[in-house]
């Protein structure tokens, strides 16, 4: 995916085949492919806020939100329900879920909502462990947690490992470190 941005004209463009997407987004500050076939602007607002939206490969808005903000809209859904500040968030392409990372009172765990935007779960960090970011692997979320502890290090002392979201039963599971 070939992503132009025209910041002048607040416009996004790209390829799908032989078709050309245009967006208009009044706070983009760049964009790029994210996923396996979504693209990610990240914006900025006058009052030096930030955030994110998020649209699939035919310029239809996925979800957008704004950092430490408290509501995100996923499609024409608004999810106001969220009990802290989000830090991060993104779409399972694959399950069609929304996945949140949000933090209340120094405690970080993660929401899930289905395709309606319904609340399913709510995942907090495991033991030993605090939830850092998203990742968003080839379309495919992980969530990267920091070990709290000399016991969570691998034998180099790297601490930074990315866990896996169960779909199914809702836990993570580690599988690797953080390259």
């Amino acid at each position: 995916m070939d992503v132009r941005v025209n910041k002048n004209e607040k416009k996004i463009e790209w390829n799908v085949g032989s078709r050309t997407i245009t967006i208009h987004n009044a706070h983009v500050l760049y964009a790029f492919k994210h996923g396996k076939n979504l693209l990610m602007v990240k914006e900025k607002y006058e009052s030096s806020e930030s955030g994110f939206s998020i649209y699939d490969k035919c310029g239809n808005l996925v979800v957008s939100y704004k950092y430490l903000g408290d509501s995100l809209t996923f499609r024409e859904v608004n999810i106001a329900d969220i009990k802290g500040a989000i830090i991060s968030a993104d779409y399972e392409e694959e399950k069609r879920m929304v996945i949140i990372l949000k933090e209340l009172e120094e405690t970080r765990s993660l929401l899930i909502y289905d395709e309606q935007g319904d609340f399913i779960a709510e995942i907090v960090s495991p033991q030993g462990y605090t939830f850092v970011s998203l990742k968003n692997s080839d379309g495919n979320i992980m969530v990267v947690a920091q070990g709290t502890s000399d016991m969570t290090r691998d034998s180099f002392g790297r601490n930074d490992w990315n866990f896996v979201i169960d779909f199914e039963n809702f836990y993570v599971q580690k599988k690797s470190i953080t390259q």
